[in-house]
């Protein structure tokens, strides 16, 4: 968890951590290369080094995930729901660049299987969801947004 933590910091503390890391990497192969090491020692450098070296190759790939240049803020959010915000945050951003035109939006809405207008359900989007968006929307004012309770809490 510690990685994915830092993969999903913002840009500046993960080259941080990253370069920290990096250093640490260089430390080890440089103290390797001295000819008078014991084995034990010899074999601990190793490890560190191949330790130290995966997890810069996690910070790397779990940095790839969907949502983790949006911040720590979603590192708990399920995949898909990670998956479906980022397709939208950057479908948004492709239409007001002008890469993407309505219609893409409307499509896009279907293909992510949340277009109210053509989700397979009895029941519709509440109005007072509607009305909420449509405030955010307009104040700029963020949406409160309900935290699911923890498990000792029910």
């Amino acid at each position: 968890m510690l990685w994915r933590s830092v993969a999903f910091l913002d840009r500046r503390m993960r080259s941080r951590v990253l370069e920290m890391l990096q250093n640490w990497r260089d430390l080890a192969a440089a103290a390797l290369a001295n000819e008078d090491l014991d084995d034990a020692t010899r074999r601990t450098l190793k490890h560190f080094g191949n330790d130290v070296g995966a997890a810069i190759q996690r910070v790397h790939r779990e940095g790839r995930e969907a949502m983790a240049w949006g911040g720590n803020e979603f590192i708990s959010y399920p995949l898909n729901a990670r998956i479906a915000i980022e397709a939208l945050a950057v479908g948004i951003d492709e239409h007001r660049a002008g890469r993407l035109d309505n219609d893409d939006l409307y499509r896009l809405l279907d293909v992510l299987r949340i277009d109210p207008d053509t989700v397979p359900t009895d029941t519709d989007v509440p109005e007072d969801t509607r009305e909420r968006v449509r405030a955010a929307a307009r104040s700029g004012q963020a949406l409160e947004i309900p935290r699911l309770r923890n498990q000792a809490d029910r």
